[in-house]
């Protein structure tokens, strides 16, 4: 199935509905864009929640295939500053640093250099709405709106495959995209962790973590960011760490959480590739040999 081309911009700041300057929270993963003609997002096959654009007409994208560590996530973070430096890599490469974050540290401070031009490619919105895309930067001879079929050429200059081959985000394969694809930005991965590239150098996902208190995944350890989330949440459930609760815990949310694993392509849930040992953690598979059923409803 080919991808819908939609060209638009990027954007770092908006407007609320008087007028007043509002704030985006960009990160390594994900940005706002406004497409240059908004009626081409209702091409893109929806399973949940329908597209909505802001005041300005932005919506926030999902980027296929990648995950950055988290700078917020539920009143939590992952460690500094390599969340931080994905986020800087991707602003630059649109064309938009240096750029002024209010206090918070991850709310832009208007005014912002926004507007800077690019396109995705997206065949679908996820689950809340985001179309799931490969982004680019600047203009390009393709018509808007088009259908296009994604070869491997294409895929190296998104931004998408830029930010893993950089080592500045790990990834993340849902089944929704094509295994040639997939294939292609898992060696941008392998090369990336090999060369021991920017977050690869500081990664204990496989390795034993300690999380009997939710500082040490905020402040010490990078970790897989599908798993910092699901501890997070966790501790947002409950105060303290206790090993048989949390493998529970776990074990009840699963069904949001299976994947296919190499190299036999078994399928099974996240919490079968969590090893605990005490008050430690840790993945038993790499990140790049995983491959999550997307939500269908």
């Amino acid at each position: 199935m080919p991808y819908k081309l939609i060209k638009g911009t990027f954007h770092l700041t908006g407007k609320s509905k008087t007028g007043r300057d509002t704030s985006f929270q960009p990160d390594g993963d994900s940005m706002h864009f406004k497409p240059s003609n908004p009626s081409h997002l209702d091409d893109l096959q929806r399973v949940g929640r329908p597209y909505r654009l802001t005041h300005i007409g932005s919506l926030n994208l999902r980027f296929e295939g990648i995950d950055a560590t988290e700078i917020h996530y539920g009143g939590s973070r992952q460690p500094y500053p390599q969340a931080e430096d994905s986020r800087d890599y991707l602003t630059g490469r649109i064309g938009m640093n240096p750029v002024t974050y209010k206090a918070d540290g991850y709310r832009v401070k208007p005014p912002a250099n926004d507007g800077q031009k690019g396109f995705i490619l997206s065949k679908q919105l996820d689950f809340h709405g985001r179309p799931v895309s490969f982004c680019f930067t600047g203009t390009t001879a393709l018509s808007d709106g088009s259908w296009q079929y994604v070869n491997n050429a294409l895929l190296k200059r998104s931004l998408n495959y830029k930010l893993l081959v950089n080592g500045l985000v790990y990834p993340l394969f849902y089944d929704t995209l094509y295994s040639s694809l997939r294939e292609t930005l898992r060696d941008a991965a392998l090369s990336a962790i090999y060369a021991g590239k920017n977050i690869w150098q500081y990664d204990w996902t496989n390795y034993w973590v300690d999380i009997s208190k939710e500082e040490h995944v905020q402040s010490f350890y990078n970790i897989y960011p599908k798993l910092f989330r699901r501890i997070t949440d966790y501790y947002n459930d409950f105060d303290s760490f206790n090993r048989a609760q949390f493998i529970t815990w776990l074990d009840e949310r699963s069904e949001n959480d299976q994947v296919w694993y190499r190299p036999d392509w078994n399928l099974t849930h996240l919490d079968n590739l969590v090893e605990v040992k005490g008050k430690k953690i840790r993945m038993t598979h790499f990140p790049e040999d995983l491959v999550f059923v997307s939500r269908r409803t």
